[in-house]
């Protein structure tokens, strides 16, 4: 069962295309050199990237480095719960007159004005109609607002619950359901498995104002957010917004990160997904493993090739399964990040009956020819 890395590695070296590294210095990755970045003296990162089209739009991204992962373990889905209340009450806009005032500035809410609770992350974006002056003021005050000044009213929170709970519910279908579980499985023992961003909903339905304040009161710092401004305006305007809306927060000491590390404890595993809905049998291969992000060309060309590898191998299985064989219907190869500097390498096999045995023999022999045979330079087109 160890057997795919290392097939998959085999098809790497067949392309024919691996580069010789040994007469090329191995540079380091540098960032596009039409960002600009920078620092307030309270910590507060910046970055620009002008931009002149649209004509005369600007876009703002207040990222907070906070998100479902740092929650404890009487705050699961508080991250979430922070964003929702940041348009339910700030000291300068009360109640729901944040979206009001919006609104009336000619920004709609969910095309021009949004937020997102992930992992790592909350993040709350704003597409100003315009880039005058005083847009770009108003843009940059209402998240300090939102980043600086929430409040956070019982009331309101009443009114966000079912809001939440019936996003929570929405995006309940079957595949959501089978994602959740493959998570859990993958992510088993560590806080990525028991962390999702949307929340727990018997704490949502009942946690109290005061512990979603706390949790907003340790991570919303300027030492501990990144503003990203994109549009028709350059780093001097963009510079005096920011002094002029967060340069006055004081940086604060964060609370200790938890522990993120994902248990790989190479035993084989076999787990079962059962859903009412699921009408075809799917067998999963999965195959975890430690990556971290490149950070040297050579880093960056490894990882193209394989993500080329993956292509190449998927096209051939389409072409070999365009009739399904006695055993198999389809098969496919993925691979896809599942946590901080961990990827999850997978192969699908869908069955056409209920001989399993027989399904596995017939999938990995594919791959082994695969990697025998390699594949042809019509493959790469």
């Amino acid at each position: 069962m160890k057997t795919i890395p290392i097939l998959i590695a085999a098809c790497i070296t067949l392309f024919g295309c691996e580069p010789n590294t040994s007469s090329v210095p191995d540079e380091q990755l540098s960032v596009r050199e039409d960002m600009i970045q920078g620092e307030l003296d309270n910590g507060m990162r910046y970055i620009l990237v002008e931009n002149n089209r649209p004509i005369d739009r600007v876009s703002l991204q207040l990222i907070v480095h906070a998100g479902s992962l740092d929650e404890a373990e009487d705050q699961k889905g508080i991250a979430h719960l922070v964003e929702h209340m940041a348009f339910n009450g700030t000291e300068q806009f009360p109640a729901n007159t944040l979206i009001e005032h919006q609104e009336a500035l000619g920004m709609v809410f969910g095309r021009d004005v949004n937020a997102m609770t992930e992992y790592y992350t909350t993040s709350y974006f704003l597409h100003l109609p315009n880039n005058s002056d005083k847009m770009l003021d108003e843009g940059f005050n209402m998240l300090a607002q939102q980043a600086s000044a929430l409040v956070f009213e019982q009331y309101e929170l009443e009114k966000e619950r079912p809001v939440v709970e019936e996003e929570w519910r929405s995006g309940r279908n079957m595949m959501a359901r089978i994602g959740s579980a493959n998570r859990e499985i993958l992510l088993k023992d560590s806080r990525f498995g028991d962390r999702e961003p949307i929340g727990d909903m018997a704490l949502v339905r009942h946690v109290d104002a005061s512990r979603i304040e706390a949790f907003w009161q340790d991570w919303y710092h300027p030492n501990n957010m990144t503003m990203i401004v994109v549009g028709a305006t350059n780093k001097a305007e963009v510079e005096k917004k920011l002094t002029r809306f967060f340069a006055h927060l004081p940086a604060k000491e964060l609370p200790k990160r938890p522990e993120l590390s994902v248990p790989l404890d190479n035993q084989l595993r076999i787990e079962v997904i059962a859903d009412s809905e699921i009408t075809t049998e799917v067998l999963s291969f999965n195959f975890r493993e430690q990556e971290a992000q490149p950070h040297t060309e050579s880093e960056l060309r490894t990882q193209l090739l394989n993500e080329m590898t993956m292509q190449v191998l998927n096209k051939r299985l389409r072409e070999q399964y365009q009739v399904e064989s006695e055993h198999v219907s389809k098969m496919m190869m993925m691979s896809r990040p599942i946590a901080t500097d961990y990827r999850n390498n997978r192969l699908m096999v869908l069955l056409t009956g209920n001989d399993y045995l027989a399904t596995v023999d017939e999938a990995f022999e594919q791959l082994s020819r695969f990697a025998e045979h390699g594949f042809a330079e019509g493959d790469l087109t």
